[in-house]
């Protein structure tokens, strides 16, 4: 007799536990973001990336250690600079926007990315790319035998040239004429993982004229020519 209460019972508190897990999922409330942002410099001081953070919850969500990985950018809140200590608010009424500017002259890596952290459990700690004057070689182009770049506006002394993940193992090199030889070669990738971050070339954007380049992979290969203007 004892034991059927004590099953009801056992069986009535795993459906309260429930109800109550399925409450603070349902609680629980997103942050979208952009995963990367790419944007070209040229002009200092007047371009900038625009970046929002948004989120469906009522409630205000707190943000804060925004940064970027490289001094060379800024971020600006309401036309006020942002520093790691400083605590900003989203929701869903409120939404973030952030501005981010670079201020230096010479573009030492890719991969840069702005960091933040929220008051979110399931979102604490999170990172959006940044790709500033950087020209992609699209697959497509390469295939077609010729791939055209305009370098010359950027602001930057130098700009990056991102070539696209073939396969596993990735490599590209540049020629400056059609004699491919050793003493010719203006750049080099010499492998480079899926996913990876060295994917691209520093370029100096006054490295113009036209070039013989290969793009290799385990999957496919092209020549094509890259034109630079």
């Amino acid at each position: 007799m004892t034991r059927k209460p004590l099953i009801f019972f056992i069986i009535a508190a795993m459906l309260c536990m429930g109800q109550i897990m399925a409450s603070e999922r349902k609680s629980k409330y997103s942050i979208d973001y952009p995963f990367e942002v790419k944007f070209q410099c040229v002009e200092f001081g007047s371009s900038h990336a625009t970046v929002m953070i948004t989120t469906d919850s009522k409630k205000e969500i707190e943000i804060d250690g925004v940064c970027v990985n490289s001094q060379e950018y800024c971020v600006e809140y309401n036309n006020t600079r942002v520093n790691e200590i400083d605590k900003l608010i989203v929701s869903k009424k409120y939404p973030l926007e952030l501005k981010i500017y670079f201020e230096g002259n010479e573009l030492k890596r890719d991969f840069c990315f702005l960091e933040f952290f929220s008051s979110n459990p399931d979102f604490l700690k999170n990172r959006i790319s940044l790709h500033i004057n950087t020209y992609e070689i699209l697959a497509k182009e390469m295939r077609e035998g010729t791939v055209e770049l305009e370098i010359s506006d950027s602001s930057t002394d130098s700009v990056f040239i991102r070539f696209p993940y073939g396969g596993t193992i990735s490599s590209a090199t540049v020629w400056r004429n059609d004699k491919r030889t050793p003493e010719n070669v203006a750049g080099q990738l010499g492998g480079y993982e899926i996913g990876g971050e060295h994917n691209y070339m520093v370029w100096s954007k006054d490295d113009l004229g036209e070039f013989s380049a290969h793009f290799g992979s385990c999957h496919w290969y092209a020549d094509f020519k890259l034109i630079l203007k």
